[in-house]
């Protein structure tokens, strides 16, 4: 059921801007890689592959799907239908 337009607040609501009510359309991450102190070194996917390796590793138990790009690594969304988990 898809509730975006009708309860938008409370117990079983989902968020206002959320993938479900298609209001995100596009999220993605730069790949970086921390080394020491500091701010991480930020690079294209194609320059630290196992950076963009370790993300999928780290994300593929949920179901997570990334579309490697030129300058950087999208999500790929997909509407799921909403479930409240308490």
């Amino acid at each position: 059921m898809n509730n975006c337009k009708g309860i938008t607040k409370g117990v079983g609501a989902p968020p206002h801007n959320s993938v479900e009510c298609g209001n995100i359309q596009r999220l993605s991450y730069v790949p970086g890689i921390i080394r020491g102190q500091g701010p991480p070194d930020f690079a294209r996917p194609a320059q630290v592959p196992e950076v963009v390796q370790r993300m999928r590793d780290m994300s593929s138990p949920f179901g997570t799907r990334f579309e490697v790009g030129e300058e950087d690594v999208a999500l790929a969304l997909e509407p799921a239908p909403y479930t409240h988990r308490r």
